[in-house]
């Protein structure tokens, strides 16, 4: 009997001891852990907020000026519930702010319960003198616009509403660039969700939370400008709105340093329809044409299958079974490799690239040079990684070597390779986004950097670039003559890719010849002819470049 009271008793023991365990966990768990989420839902009942902006952390270009060009302005905010009589206000408000606002700001009070901005564009004066008048159910502070006028790279850094981040930058960071802890106007009410302080509004920064971070970048926002400007000053060829990107890039570091494309957008108010005016066309894939021809090129010095000075015959066609390509005109007749890259042929090129590299090494030099990946801009782009082809048959290889069958590439990629060709030989990783920071300049991330790596040997990278240099030669006959930039020279080559109804224009290339410290690559949709087209682009987003310096 004794035994049996005694395992009673250790049985009850172990259940009290088990529930007083479990009330101390949640004890714990209430006070400890969720301390901080529960004070913070207990102060939202008992209060009513409004955020004194739309706070999100800002998109910086490299020294530190925001992108989005934010606009500063301030506004009077409305708490329905708490707000005196309506004579009572106007009597008070009438004087700072005239009749007709404040007859606005009582018929915007009464369309719902809700703290509302009701006024906006005053002057900080204006503001503060509200403020000061401390009115139930009345405040007031900034309430700045997000994308002013001037906004930059809208494409890359997207759009943001009341939803959060859309596009671009906005939407891939959108963690990084909201937060809790930001500045609002707040009314206090008691348990009764009476208004407490006579229904005064004052601002409030919460003491915990997570701060809107910013995000910086590598564009240069003096250099982005520059190239939105030549692009708005810019007629398509076609007529109707300009359709293309523009990408400028240090052909070293892989840095993004502009990035542009049109038809454009206004953030605040988007386009209705599908017109593309949303397509970041610098992240999206078009057949190159003979921008290609350079890394042909590449691969075929780089394997030693022919040299800069071989000679060769084009009669202005090559017969491949049933099927002929053709030249305009009667060819270019004897040429050099040289010759012919500056000069586009396309009858040497495929004697290259057919005959002697074939599909297996053409396919292996566009992998190399980064085509048919994507480059990793930022985690979550949009971006395309463009198209390789199988080459099933001879013709598509054919076709390959001057940069079509089926061959798509972005103008973020184009740019990328012809860093590689422009630096050495080393493909660059390419890098946009270069650190995650709080308000106070602390550095909360940095995103990891790719890895270069070397693609051809230095000396195969300036055999090419000396081929380019008579793409652009103002004394020679090469197609990209307009590209030409007095003073420091350029080297590049043009492309216009026929797909379909339309001929896309290229030009890629960089500037100054020695020494080349910005890569630039000009895409126009339905361009009609790189060199007539793309190449004067190029050469005054470079002379825009140079003079910025």
């Amino acid at each position: 009997m004794r035994v049996k009271m005694a395992q009673r008793m250790i049985w009850m023991s172990v259940v009290v001891l088990m529930m007083l365990g479990s009330l101390g966990y949640r004890l714990f768990t209430l006070q400890i852990q969720q301390h901080e989420k529960l004070s913070k839902q207990a102060y939202l009942q008992r209060t009513q907020q409004l955020p004194l902006q739309m706070r999100r952390g800002q998109i910086l270009d490299r020294n530190g000026t925001p992108l989005t060009a934010p606009e500063s302005s301030f506004g009077v905010a409305v708490f329905p519930k708490l707000l005196p009589e309506p004579a009572e206000l106007s009597q008070a408000l009438e004087p700072l702010l005239g009749a007709m606002r404040v007859a606005l700001l009582l018929e915007q009070a009464r369309t719902g319960p809700e703290p509302v901005w009701v006024l906006e564009g005053l002057s900080r004066q204006a503001a503060a003198e509200v403020a000061s008048l401390g009115l139930p159910g009345i405040g007031a502070g900034p309430v700045g616009r997000r994308y002013g006028a001037e906004s930059l790279a809208r494409h890359l850094v997207g759009y943001a509403n009341e939803q959060g981040g859309q596009l671009g930058l906005e939407q891939a960071f959108e963690r990084e660039l909201t937060g809790d802890r930001v500045p609002m106007l707040v009314a206090r009410l008691d348990g009764r969700e009476q208004p407490l302080f006579g229904g005064r509004v004052t601002p409030f920064l919460p003491e915990t939370g997570k701060e809107p971070y910013d995000l910086v970048t590598t564009i240069d926002s003096r250099i982005q400008a520059m190239v939105e400007q030549v692009l708005n000053e810019t007629a398509h060829p076609t007529g109707g709105p300009l359709r293309g990107a523009v990408v400028v890039m240090d052909p070293y570091s892989g840095e993004v340093l502009a990035l542009a494309s049109r038809p454009n957008y206004i953030q605040t108010q988007l386009p209705r329809g599908d017109d593309g005016a949303l397509v970041n066309r610098a992240l999206q894939a078009y057949e190159p044409g003979s921008v290609f021809k350079a890394i042909v090129a590449a691969a075929a010095l780089e394997e030693g299958v022919t040299s800069l000075d071989e000679e060769f015959r084009c009669d202005g066609h090559y017969e491949l079974g049933d099927i002929v390509f053709g030249e305009p005109g009667d060819g270019h007749g004897r040429i050099t490799f040289r010759e012919a890259i500056g000069q586009s042929c396309n009858i040497t090129l495929i004697k290259v690239g057919l005959e002697r590299l074939g599909r297996e090494q053409l396919l292996e030099a566009a992998q190399d040079f980064g085509l048919g990946a994507p480059t990793g801009l930022y985690p979550g782009a949009q971006e395309s990684a463009g198209h390789l082809p199988a080459l099933k048959y001879g013709g598509d290889t054919a076709q390959f070597s001057f940069g079509q069958a089926g061959l798509q590439a972005t103008p973020l990629q184009i740019a990328r390779a012809f860093s590689a060709l422009a630096n050495g030989g080393v493909l660059p990783s390419v890098s946009l986004v270069t650190a995650v920071k709080k308000p106070d300049g602390e550095v909360v991330a940095r995103p990891e950097a790719g890895t270069a790596q070397r693609v051809v040997r230095t000396a195969t990278a300036r055999g090419v670039q000396e081929a380019l240099l008579r793409t652009t030669d103002p004394n020679g006959q090469g197609t990209g003559r307009r590209a030409w930039v007095d003073g420091v020279g350029s080297a590049g080559k043009t492309g216009s890719a026929e797909t379909g109804s339309e001929v896309h224009a290229w030009f890629a290339g960089w500037v100054p010849v020695e020494k080349p410290a910005y890569v630039i690559t000009v895409y126009l949709e339905d361009g009609k002819a790189g060199g007539q087209y793309a190449a004067p682009i190029f050469r005054r987003v470079a002379e825009g470049i140079l003079g910025l310096q």
